[in-house]
């Protein structure tokens, strides 16, 4: 991991006050620029139109360096705002969200031992015999650092201060900003997404609940072949700090040097992951972010990270995922159609035409699993056919609706393993890993 992707040092602001005020500066910044060159169209003798004024470079900058000085909430709902709104977006703002995915600071040392203090006492640096001030790593809700406990290299995931305490008022003062500032089209289901990324923030702040998962997917690939899920160390646990073993390896999308047999059994193991989590596990870990997933090459195994995102499967989702791997197996659209409504992958509402577009595509895409053929990550739809898929989203935008958060979640998972398949290139035959689950 690129360490100098980390090392700009901002507080976090702690408290409702001082996180709404954040939130006002923003919307300060927005009016004052958009007044400025609104009078400058103006004078040039040109009608200034408030969209293209909102969606100015220098505007966008301004909304993700600030989304990414607050963290918590604020930065999860603008990444998920990336991510899942990115079709009924500007193109230059959807980019530069993007961005905001691989934005990160890190809290000063004197949030960090305020954190430390308050979960190990005045004297925490007695637990270790080194411990790196450093982060190696930093996200939306905590940062990552490395120790010597013992004669053992431990990892510590420490939490931002306050950051589990401002999610209510995080998620009422970004709804209201983007309502304001007009950022996404009214006929974007953002409350949905609002109330998802409430949930994830929820279960991700909770290091002892993230801890359990992480256990029960240790004890469950604990003698896998494929993959190596650190132990969690019990004594320095806390609902603020998870504390786990260190482990080696790169983040997967870094491996692009690697022959093309690597690649591919990468893929291949994350699919068949993807699908054991599903329909063996009952218990899917839902964020696609490639530095969840480190490869060692020593051991040639996959190491895996983050269990803060997991999710259990409902009974009733994991039969309409069966119903949809039938579906493709006999050969049967109507089968396929009726369960991708009941995921809600598009809307019940959608015109005739829509629907049987879309199903289309997702039939073109399905054809190398239902005839027994290898699956074309790169090529298996063209540049052109994408173009017209989003544009036929966009187009629809009235009728889009998205799915529950379990769901979308999950959804965001498998779009994670499609989009490294694309960057390495993948070709792999599924069919008789899938076939195991119909």
């Amino acid at each position: 991991m690129d360490k100098n992707s980390y090392s700009k040092s901002f507080p976090i602001p702690e408290g409702r006050v001082k996180r709404a005020s954040s939130f006002g500066k923003i919307a300060i910044k927005f009016a004052s620029s958009i007044f400025l060159d609104g009078t400058k169209e103006l004078i040039g003798g040109r009608s200034p139109a408030l969209k293209n004024l909102l969606i100015q470079e220098k505007n966008i900058l301004t909304f993700i360096e600030e989304l990414a000085k607050l963290r918590g909430a604020a930065l999860k709902i603008g990444q998920l705002i990336s991510l899942e709104a990115n079709d009924f977006l500007p193109e230059q703002f959807s980019k530069m969200l993007g961005d905001l995915r691989n934005k990160n600071f890190h809290m000063p040392n004197y949030q960090l031992g305020e954190v430390l203090r308050e979960n190990y006492g005045d004297n925490f640096l007695d637990n270790f015999s080194e411990f790196n001030e450093t982060p190696i790593a930093a996200a939306s809700i905590g940062q990552v650092h490395k120790c010597r406990y013992g004669n053992k290299d431990l990892i510590l995931k420490i939490q931002y201060p306050g950051i589990r305490e401002s999610i209510e008022s995080d998620v009422y003062n970004i709804r209201v900003l983007t309502k304001n500032l007009r950022i996404l089209p009214k006929s974007f289901d953002f409350d949905t997404l609002l109330e998802a990324g409430k949930i994830q923030l929820l279960n991700e702040t909770d290091y002892l609940l993230e801890a359990e998962h992480q256990k029960n997917f240790y004890k469950q690939l604990k003698s896998d072949k494929k993959f190596i899920v650190p132990k969690i160390n019990e004594k320095l646990t806390t609902s603020k700090i998870l504390a786990m073993e260190y482990k080696k390896g790169v983040t997967v999308d870094q491996v692009t040097n690697l022959d093309q047999k690597t690649r591919n059994t990468i893929v291949n193991n994350l699919v068949e992951l993807a699908l054991k989590e599903i329909f063996e596990f009952n218990l899917i870990q839902t964020d696609p972010n490639f530095a969840n997933f480190l490869y060692d090459d020593t051991s040639k195994k996959i190491v895996l990270l983050d269990f803060g995102a997991t999710s259990k499967v409902s009974k009733k989702n994991i039969q309409v995922f069966k119903d949809i791997l039938n579906g493709l197996a006999l050969d049967r659209k109507e089968i396929v159609e009726k369960a991708l409504i009941n995921l809600r992958i598009f809307s019940p509402y959608a015109s005739a035409s829509v629907k049987k577009y879309l199903l289309e595509e997702i039939w073109n895409l399905s054809l190398p699993l239902r005839k027994n053929k290898e699956f074309d990550f790169l090529n298996c739809i063209s540049s052109e056919d994408l173009t017209l898929l989003t544009s036929t989203l966009i187009n629809q935008k009235d009728k889009f609706q998205l799915p529950d958060p379990q769901i979308l979640f999950i959804q965001r998972k498998l779009g994670g393993i499609f989009f490294l398949g694309r960057k390495f290139n993948v070709r792999k035959n599924f069919s008789k890993l899938v076939s195991k689950y119909i």
